[in-house]
């Protein structure tokens, strides 16, 4: 009876990470897990168009707020884009790996400078550039290597 019992909690437990893995989609997920970003942040409406080496996928939140997300020709999402009146889940946007790497250069700087500027990562793999104020948030997130040939983040 003690088996069986350890055996189904390993196999909950399994089942649990696997959940929560797909739970959360983010750059350098595969394309479908946009679909997962619309319903997971209730998205109001969404369209999708072809651009040069890719796909921009675009919603529309139920706050207002437009989220872009740009599929490369290998299917990944690349590079994420918003802006409105309200901050999308960024959990969900970045994904795990890339959230964290967000929140880490949040929690850097001292005093008044760090709570002055929004936080930005500039890195090889990533960057992530933030800003605003209530009622008028913007921000961008890619990765550098894998965008589309000729796709301009800052025209994004």
């Amino acid at each position: 009876m003690g088996g069986a019992r350890v055996c189904a909690a390993f196999f909950a437990l399994i089942f649990a990470f696997s959940a929560a893995d797909d739970a959360v989609a983010g750059l350098g997920q595969p394309g479908a897990s946009i679909a997962r970003d619309r319903a997971r942040m209730a998205a109001a409406t969404q369209t999708a168009r072809t651009i040069a080496g890719g796909v921009e996928h675009r919603m529309t939140l139920a706050n207002g707020t437009l989220v872009k997300e740009i599929e490369n020709a290998t299917g990944a999402v690349v590079a994420v884009a918003w802006r409105g009146p309200g901050r999308p889940d960024l959990r969900q946007l970045l994904g795990a790996q890339y959230f964290a790497t967000f929140q880490e250069a949040a929690n850097t700087g001292h005093g008044r400078i760090r709570m002055r500027r929004a936080p930005r990562v500039h890195r090889n793999d990533i960057v992530i550039q933030t800003g605003g104020h209530p009622g008028a948030f913007w921000g961008i997130a890619y990765l550098p290597g894998q965008l589309p040939a000729g796709f301009d983040p800052n025209a994004f």
